[in-house]
């Protein structure tokens, strides 16, 4: 999957083949309805969030999981229902997903026809709007409009707060 390219757009989720970078060439496109939707993948599955409330003029919020064994014809394996989902990462089977003011989300995604019965943590201490997840060492950048926080992540049920930075109010 190094070789590829997937675009979260308003109406869904484009794969294109990047072998030769000058000349992307389109694989296949996973449509939805109308929504803004980051996308990440593992190589195996696609992950992507739909919300509402946007400039897009969504109106669901999920989370579809997407099969991308064939790239030129993805496939949905399972959707999710979510309060608000904005950003999201995966690593190691851990999915974080960014749930706006209720905070950050991490799932183990290793099943996943079963990701909402692996919830393993739902932190709430900020509110949270991106999401950046190194593997080595374990750790997730969090962004929100309260700030922006750094956190270790080697017990994904008990985040530690590494450093944070909150905007001062003029």
């Amino acid at each position: 999957f190094l070789n590829n390219l997937f675009i979260g757009s308003m109406n869904g989720m484009y794969i294109y083949n990047i072998d030769e970078p000058t000349a992307p060439r389109q694989m296949s496109i996973f449509e939805h309805v109308r929504a803004c939707d980051p996308v990440v993948t593992d190589g195996e599955y696609a992950y992507v969030t739909l919300r509402d409330g946007t400039e897009c003029q969504g109106f669901n919020n999920q989370l579809d999981v997407v099969d991308i064994a064939d790239l030129k014809k993805p496939s949905l394996v399972k959707t999710y229902p979510l309060h608000h989902p904005i950003g999201l990462s995966i690593v190691d089977d851990l999915l974080f997903i960014c749930e706006d003011d209720q905070g950050l989300k991490i799932f183990d995604a290793t099943d996943v026809k079963a990701i909402d019965k692996h919830l393993l943590n739902h932190d709430r201490r900020f509110q949270a709007t991106d999401v950046i997840v190194l593997p080595d060492p374990k750790l997730a950048i969090i962004t929100g409009t309260d700030g922006i926080y750094q956190l270790d992540y080697t017990d994904p049920t008990n985040l530690k707060i590494l450093s944070s930075f909150k905007p001062t109010k003029p």
